[in-house]
């Protein structure tokens, strides 16, 4: 008998003398699976197959050193190429990647490298994770290279209209809040349904907005308005939880509080939600250090109407509370214009441009485009000496410095380890910079050419 078939079951000896064509084989642990694959590789030597023209993969390299050392043995002399699909893969790549655009000496990532560099990325493109993690993206990525779905390819699976708003608002670099439902007053609740809140029908509800919107980043959802009214805290963690169990990915969800109070209805929820008519700086500071460890969301709705409502704003009153929530680190709002471009009394039902659309994007520019709204912001007032001077500091780099109705602006830089750039902005106009810089480590007085709010950015 010949040697290669000595002391193999029959199902064994059949895979082994397997010349032509493909075959499978279903074996269990300890089975003798890799030496059918050894003995078959030195009888396919043995038909005439030269080594070279054979590829022997496995998963592991304890593996692959086990069944190459077993070759070696069986067919001495032979050049078959063992090893695990990363390393075959690796090497096959490395031999042809001018044929797919890289260079041949790239660098291999392992799972800690790639996490990294996606962070980078991440930082970067100023992604929120709150909603949208790092392992989140990673996943996303990984789906999209198993299913052979390019860069260009790809897109966020959505499931109806309201994803399709979140993506474009999220695309444009912005975020869309969602009521889950409203007040008690109109019947906007769960409460009529069968079984109530977190009954039957509204478990159902809740796992649909978990499969629809989960994947897709950029939005928060609130548990409704006036909850004092028709929900309590068990309930509001209970939703929440529940919610999590079934996202897939982070998302940020809350539930505004009674009017202009720091309570909350549950302390279990992802962001601070508060309902604040017209609040100020130091309100919006009150509201942070309040609960420090959440982000903040003062979660009305602060609107241009001309009804009369002492809660509404002025186009002007708009464009300084973006300022103050910012400069005092931080919070969320909600902001619209629905006054009719004619100036009625009244309001229509749809969003309008802001009459200083211009001062609002130097706004978003400043922060957003320039990237200096980073983790790490701390409020720094006291490196100015103007009691109205509001300052935001990251470590020792980078500083922001706000002041309103300013001819000047006093700041305290002897920290910085170097001479920094530094731009000043008139927070009133189409944004413009005006090179100040680069500024020495010891305390400045700037002088503005005339006076407006200004926001000077220090640092790189």
């Amino acid at each position: 008998m010949n040697r290669l078939l000595e002391g193999l079951t029959d199902a064994q000896r059949e895979a082994v003398l397997h010349v032509e064509g493909p075959l499978l084989i279903l074996a269990g642990p300890g089975s003798g699976k890799t030496r059918v694959v050894t003995h078959r590789i030195a009888r396919l030597v043995e038909h005439g197959i030269p080594g070279h023209q054979i590829l022997a993969l496995t998963f592991t390299n304890k593996a692959a050193d086990e069944m190459r050392s077993r070759v070696e043995r069986l067919a001495p002399g032979q050049t078959v190429w063992v090893g695990t699909f990363h390393r075959f893969c690796a090497r096959l790549l490395r031999h042809l990647a001018p044929q797919v655009g890289l260079e041949s000496n790239y660098t291999i990532y392992d799972t800690a490298d790639s996490q990294r560099a996606l962070r980078r990325v991440v930082e970067r493109l100023h992604v929120p994770t709150d909603c949208c993690t790092v392992d989140g993206i990673s996943s996303a990525i990984s789906w999209a290279k198993n299913n052979l779905i390019t860069s260009e390819e790809y897109t966020p699976r959505r499931g109806d209209p309201t994803g399709e708003i979140i993506a474009k608002v999220y695309a444009a670099g912005g975020m869309v809040h969602i009521w889950a439902w409203g007040d008690h007053q109109r019947h906007l609740t769960p409460r009529d349904l069968d079984g109530g809140i977190n009954g039957l029908v509204d478990r159902r509800l809740q796992r649909y907005i978990a499969a629809r919107l989960g994947p897709i980043p950029g939005w928060t959802i609130g548990y409704g308005f006036d909850l004092w009214e028709w929900v309590d805290g068990d309930e509001l963690t209970q939703w929440h939880h529940y919610m999590h169990d079934h996202f897939g990915w982070r998302h940020l969800l809350g539930a505004r509080a009674s009017q202009n109070t720091l309570a909350q209805l549950s302390e279990a929820l992802d962001y601070s939600g508060y309902e604040q008519h017209r609040p100020d700086y130091a309100k919006y500071v009150e509201t942070i250090d309040t609960r420090p460890d959440k982000p903040s969301f003062s979660e009305d709705r602060f609107r241009i109407r001309n009804q009369g409502r002492p809660k509404d704003y002025t186009a002007e009153e708009t464009r300084r509370g973006l300022w103050h929530s910012t400069m005092a680190g931080g919070v969320a709002n909600i902001w619209g214009n629905l006054l009719p471009p004619d100036g009625k009394k009244g309001a229509t039902p749809d969003a309008l441009a802001y009459p200083n659309k211009d001062q609002i994007k130097t706004y978003f520019i400043f922060f957003n485009d320039k990237g200096r709204f980073v983790r790490g912001l701390q409020r720094a007032n006291e490196l100015s000496a103007d009691d109205n001077t509001r300052v935001l500091r990251s470590g020792h780099e980078r500083y922001i410095f706000y002041r309103q109705d300013a001819a000047s602006i006093h700041m305290d830089l002897s920290a910085i380890a170097a001479p920094a750039p530094a731009v000043a902005v008139d927070t009133k106009k189409p944004y413009d910079e005006i090179p100040i810089g680069p500024l020495a480590p010891e305390a400045h007085l700037w002088q503005a050419p005339y006076t407006s709010d200004w926001a000077i950015a220090v640092g790189p």
